[in-house]
């Protein structure tokens, strides 16, 4: 299971979870990271010391050497932000000084713990103890108590996990009170943890089935993008093919989602080999990109060379009513729309549900970034952008603005993300007709993919209000030609036929495509579904020795050309590859596999006792000749084998 820790202080109850996780292993988890509200707490240093990754989401921002607190809803999708990258099975609050908005208790609702020193249904709040005390000196209670319970809207009131009874003595004083207590928040946050995770072992909650998609969750369903967790620190991003305009989807265009896909892959390679820029995307088939997963920096920077534009927050809506002053830049007077600028400027914006107008001053005093962080930022975009207005000005485009995001990956280097250039996320205009359209007072000519956005302006009186649209096939025909146009004068090159692909099927053709040729990869093959809690016991220890894992289920004895077909897909392929079988009765399927493949075989068969592997273990022993099965019962050690056999090739 993976846990993440919320603190604000000390951590001594965030160190008794670090000595049973990562030292003794009393409980079978895996803490993956530590976040802070505050950038002093002590519980990020022994995080640190222990090897965790932290992060600190400020609840403040300073503003001319003033201090301001964020509202709830701005921190909580700043958090919400920070705690997605972990991808946590477990969340814990363990000194968690911050009340939480209902929007993120909902998210993680039945994932997310707090630890509260008071009984059920009694004291509220950061004051509990003193105000069980207070309640002792009248003479209303004898008794106090910790409990741990899920987090819900209500304060301290969720559904109680476990609780322990304190007794308050004759002879207590208030500090000593608080000292008894705090060892019974520890005894208690210990054990429910273990609780919550061997019920996550054992109870049928994910199970791995020959349906893929189950093993690779959505993690998040946009108006256009839809991103899946791929294990192994990677995300399948699948542009659809879905058309949001007016705040709504509208239509899909077919093929849409793969030229967008096809853009984006070809800036990146760009930028990468041109200016040597890193960036997320690992893989890319029709519509689909295999991403690293990054923490992204809450920040879009959006880059001007020209001032134009009609939403809230344009630069030329902003000027033509008065505004200088305009992301800390000031812009002189007598400017007019769609001239081009004497620099290229950057005019950041927050990342939320509204777009909020920033200054790099306020980026790094509110905490969105470190000065560092937004100096190498403001630097990449900048030199991306004027680089790209070079390239587009030979193909006769005008790069007018776009804007670049950025993550952190889990190296803690920053990397490009999201798309670049592409015509959703840029303004183009034709080079050759910008001079004249400018001395007749005309709008420049634009790269217009906006055609089924103008079809329902020019049709429909009020299009935020109509909650469904009809849109003829020859608004969509016309749009899919513009989209297919641009990518074509802009890359040079034809694309074929357009392809919307299944996500699963793309990740499936990366890891036995590609993945394998440079990562150490223990592919486990498993008969059943029910040995789920194996499998996860090997994709751990596997973890803990740098090794990657796929898995798939199929029994050797019912599907037996669907293992074959498996088998054949990797030994076609010149990978580093060590499978590892899991099946126990009648175990057919570490002889199939051993017999049918290049590579080394590991049996791991799961047995439910010691009377069950006395009965069935020689049937993963006993193999004929030309089937050569290694068996090892321990998943820890089938771990350290693989990584002596991927160092031996080496």
């Amino acid at each position: 299971m993976r846990i993440l820790v919320l603190i604000s202080g000390n951590g001594t109850n965030l160190q008794r979870l670090i000595d049973n996780v990562h030292v003794d292993e009393t409980v079978r988890g895996e803490i993956v990271g530590v976040i802070s509200n505050n950038n002093d707490a002590y519980g990020l240093t022994r995080a640190k010391k222990s090897g965790i990754q932290t992060d600190v989401v400020a609840d403040t921002f300073v503003v001319r050497e003033i201090t301001h607190q964020k509202s709830r809803d701005k921190y909580d999708q700043e958090l919400m932000q920070v705690m997605d990258f972990y991808s946590a099975d477990l969340i814990v609050l363990a000194g968690w000084m911050r009340i939480l908005g209902s929007t993120l208790v909902h998210k993680y609702a039945g994932r997310i713990i707090n630890l509260h020193p008071a009984l059920p249904n009694s004291f509220v709040g950061a004051n509990c103890i003193h105000d069980a005390w207070e309640e002792y000196q009248k003479g209303h209670i004898t008794e106090t108590g910790v409990m741990t319970h899920w987090v819900s809207d209500e304060l301290d009131r969720g559904d109680c996990i476990q609780s322990i009874r304190v007794p308050i003595y004759g002879c207590d004083t208030f500090d000593g009170l608080k000292e008894r207590m705090s060892v019974y928040e520890k005894d208690l946050l210990e054990s429910t943890v273990k609780q919550l995770v061997e019920l996550e072992y054992t109870r049928d909650v994910v199970k791995h089935t020959n349906h893929m998609s189950e093993r690779f969750p959505l993690l998040h369903k946009g108006k256009v993008r839809d991103i899946y967790d791929m294990g192994n620190d990677l995300l399948a991003i699948s542009h659809s093919d879905r058309l949001s305009s007016f705040d709504r989807h509208i239509c899909n265009v077919l093929g849409k989602g793969h030229v967008l896909t096809e853009s984006s892959a070809f800036w990146f390679d760009k930028i990468k080999r041109e200016l040597d820029i890193d960036h997320h995307l690992v893989y890319a088939k029709d519509n689909v990109m295999v991403v690293k997963k990054c923490r992204v920096l809450p920040i879009e920077v959006v880059i001007r060379g020209y001032i134009t534009g009609s939403t809230q927050t344009s630069l030329w809506t902003h000027y033509k009513n008065g505004t200088r002053n305009y992301c800390g830049i000031e812009f002189p007077d007598g400017l007019v729309k769609n001239q081009k600028l004497e620099k290229n400027v950057i005019t950041p914006t927050t990342k939320g549900e509204v777009d909020e107008l920033i200054t790099a001053e306020e980026i790094v005093s509110q905490g969105h970034m470190t000065q560092a962080q937004w100096d190498e930022v403001s630097e990449k975009a900048m030199r991306i952008f004027e680089h790209s207005q070079r390239y587009a000005a030979e193909r006769g485009l005008i790069l007018v603005d776009t804007k670049y995001e950025f993550g952190v990956d889990k190296d803690g280097n920053i990397l490009v993300i999201d798309e670049v250039n592409t015509c959703d996320s840029s303004r183009y205009w034709f080079q050759a007709t910008y001079d004249e359209c400018m001395r007749e007072g005309k709008e420049p000519q634009k790269y217009d993919k906006d055609v089924i956005r103008d079809y329902i302006k020019k049709n429909v009186s009020d299009p935020y209000s109509q909650t469904e649209f009809h849109v003829e096939q020859e608004q969509i025909d016309k749009t899919i030609g513009v989209y297919r146009e641009f990518f074509t004068m802009l890359t040079g090159c034809e694309l074929g036929e357009l392809q919307f692909t299944d996500v699963v099927n793309v990740i499936e053709s990366y890891y036995i495509d590609e993945f394998c040729k440079t990562n150490d990869t223990v592919v486990i093959l498993s008969g059943s579904t029910s040995d789920d809690a194996h499998v996860q016991k090997l994709i751990k220890f596997a973890s803990a020795q740098g090794i990657h894992t796929i898995s798939h289920v199929s029994s050797a004895h019912k599907n037996t050309l669907e293992v074959m077909g498996i088998l054949r897909k990797y030994n076609d392929k010149k990978g580093r590859v060590v499978y590892v079988t899991v099946a126990g009765r009648s175990n057919a399927l570490s002889g199939v596999v051993a017999s049918n493949t290049q590579y080394p075989t590991i049996a791991c068969p799961p047995f439910k006792d010691k009377d069950d592997m006395m009965v069935n273990i020689n049937s993963t022993l006993q193999c004929p000749s030309k089937v050569p099965v290694m068996a090892i019962l321990e998943p820890s050690n089938v771990a350290l084998a693989c990584r002596k056999i991927f160092d031996l090739s080496k």
